[in-house]
């Protein structure tokens, strides 16, 4: 489930980290507000017009991992970004990094 996310992300491990723990502590936040919040609406709300560019299995498969990694967790690091406005764009830069042409099974693919 998770797999489309690590493969089709092509980004140092330390920005994947971040990119999770960023997403996980702005969906926290918003859960306290909204009990309903789910990672895909953050991301919905991060990327906004960037939204289409990922793919829909990458969406789903980072999307998930957040979800099950969050679940009895309420602290998750923001790697010493103080304003939502940093974690954006850091959480946009990352998912940028997207490679939409690597397919599941492409025998070219070297991970």
């Amino acid at each position: 489930m998770y797999q489309p996310f690590f493969y089709k992300l092509k980004a140092p491990l330390d920005n994947k980290f971040a990119l999770i723990s960023l997403l996980c502590y702005i969906t926290n936040q918003m859960r306290a507000k909204d009990k309903n919040w789910k990672v895909l609406k953050s991301i919905k709300l991060i990327r906004n017009d960037k939204f289409s560019q990922n793919s829909p299995e990458f969406i789903e498969g980072l999307s998930s991992l957040c979800e099950d990694l969050m679940f009895g967790q309420t602290e998750f690091p923001t790697f010493e970004l103080n304003s939502y406005k940093e974690m954006f764009n850091v959480i946009n830069s990352v998912m940028d990094q997207e490679l939409p042409f690597i397919n599941k099974g492409d025998e070219d693919c070297p991970f």
